[in-house]
């Protein structure tokens, strides 16, 4: 039996339903909360006094009148004085960023190029970052870090997998990735680690909530290394452990002869790096010679020349161009059987692929029997940058968690 809400379990409802209507919202009134509630204004004035009074939200000034005149109305909006960090480590460097909970990036630092040796290496590489990116916290207080990465981790969030760095020593694996963390950023008060491909797989969700919240999303994040996040209803699935998380990993070509970092042959991630690329194109050294690609060097070629040429209708380059989106699609529909998407967002470099490819990519998908009874499934491409899309993506992830249990961050 469903019992009805008593007044505690109420006003700490309302509390976050107002507190949901400022995120991604701006500057709002007591009126446009209201609207956007369905709470009365005596109401939303209360919740609003409540958590001005614990530092959550902050006068902003004033808005508009009205057509009719009269005052013009006191605006809030969550407080500027809560930070959040975000760190995103990719396989050759390390970008560390200060956000507020507007998504206003307020510092940002990257360690450029760097070979990272072992875990030790890499939060030293940090702990310079760190130096530089707290420096611009001033007075103000950061509430949440969020450390992005593309390793394999257990629950308690302690190494199990690091593909990208093969020289790492036996001694980092069941090491902690989050407690070294909490040395280096001592004021911080919450840890979160999440996959490289959650983070930016969150940001679509950030840009149009209302399109890829409304099913089953899948997006790939492809830049060294291939992975990607599972979203239902806008909630991840299984967010460490997923087919989708391990996508570069899919067999696309049992046949194929090269190891993979996983230890398995014929993976899409493989096929995917770049002098896998280059050594493609020089086999077909007669097709090179008549394409515009052979006016740069073939070890300087990638995936971004060969979408230009294509789309530039260079016949060598639409080659690969369908070559390459024949190896996605044949991962699309391994997913497509297990998870079920209603829509699949490429990211990064592929995110920017030509129109030869994205036709190739529908094309030899629909070749599969299965689609006839599938149902819908779009194809979309992300074109912002990576780097900017795992930095909203990670501070998507922690205001969500602010909002959704704010009190554990009162001040």
């Amino acid at each position: 039996m469903v019992s009805a809400s008593i007044p505690k379990d109420l006003k700490t409802s309302n509390r976050k339903n107002v507190l949901k209507a400022f995120h991604n919202s701006g500057a709002l009134s007591i009126a446009d909360v209201s609207e956007k509630t369905n709470l009365s204004r005596q109401t939303v004035k209360k919740c609003i006094e409540y958590y001005i009074e614990n530092g959550v939200i902050e006068e902003y000034g004033k808005g508009q009148s009205t057509s009719i005149g009269g005052k013009r109305p006191i605006l809030y909006q969550l407080s500027s004085n809560l930070l959040l960090v975000s760190i995103n480590l990719h396989h050759h460097d390390i970008v560390i960023s200060l956000s507020d909970l507007h998504y206003n990036i307020i510092s940002k630092w990257s360690s450029e190029y760097v070979n990272l040796k072992s875990m030790d290496h890499m939060f030293e590489i940090i702990k310079k970052g760190a130096i530089y990116i707290l420096k611009a916290c001033g007075d103000s207080k950061i509430i949440e870090l969020c450390f992005s990465v593309p390793l394999g981790y257990s629950y308690d969030g302690k190494l199990t997998t690091a593909t990208p760095f093969p020289l790492w020593p036996n001694s980092d694996y069941g090491r902690s990735i989050v407690e070294p963390l909490k040395q280096i950023f001592s004021d911080v008060q919450y840890f979160e680690l999440l996959s490289d491909g959650y983070a930016a797989g969150s940001a679509v969700l950030y840009n149009n909530y209302a399109l890829f919240a409304q099913d089953t999303t899948m997006t790939l994040y492809t830049s060294e290394g291939i992975g990607g996040a599972l979203f239902r209803k806008g909630e991840p699935q299984n967010r460490n452990k997923n087919v989708v998380g391990a996508f570069g990993h899919i067999i696309v070509d049992v046949q194929d002869e090269e190891l993979c970092s996983c230890g398995d042959r014929g993976c899409l991630e493989s096929f995917c790096n770049i002098k896998r690329l280059q050594n493609l194109i020089k086999t077909k050294k007669n097709e090179y010679s008549e394409s515009i690609l052979s006016k740069i060097d073939i070890n300087n070629i990638n995936f971004f020349d060969v979408f230009d040429g294509s789309s530039k209708g260079d016949s060598f380059c639409r080659f690969v161009s369908k070559y390459y989106a024949r190896m996605f699609a044949i991962a699309i529909r391994n997913a497509m059987v297990i998870a079920g998407p209603t829509h699949v967002v490429f990211q990064g470099v592929f995110g920017k692929a030509d129109d030869v490819f994205k036709a190739e990519v529908i094309n030899y998908i629909n070749k599969f029997r299965y689609v006839e009874c599938y149902g819908v499934l779009e194809i979309h491409y992300d074109t912002r940058e990576l780097i900017a899309e795992e930095i909203i993506g990670s501070c998507y992830h922690m205001i969500k968690r602010f909002i959704s249990n704010p009190e554990r961050y009162l001040i």
